[in-house]
């Protein structure tokens, strides 16, 4: 049985290209930093995102992907964790 993850971050992006390096650092950086199962929210912020950064993410399975239209720091907080 696969217990639920203990942990959930929330990263809230813009995904722009330019940032790439820095989201992805973010990401291997949260699975390595726990023992236990982590489930991390990303929430990318408006309407300027890169489809490649997202496809990325949208790859694997303990990253849960969700957009936002309205660019907000809170809204992007609020939303990570009502997933």
């Amino acid at each position: 049985m696969i217990s639920a993850p203990a942990v959930t971050t929330i990263i809230p992006t813009t995904a722009l290209a330019e940032r790439t390096q820095l989201l992805r650092r973010a990401i291997e950086s949260i699975r390595a930093s726990s023992a236990f199962a982590v489930r991390i929210a990303v929430v990318v912020n408006g309407h300027r995102f890169d489809q490649d950064v997202c496809s990325w993410m949208q790859a694997h399975s303990d990253v849960q992907l969700t957009f936002l239209g309205q660019p907000s720091l809170p809204a992007a907080l609020k939303k990570g964790g009502s997933l």
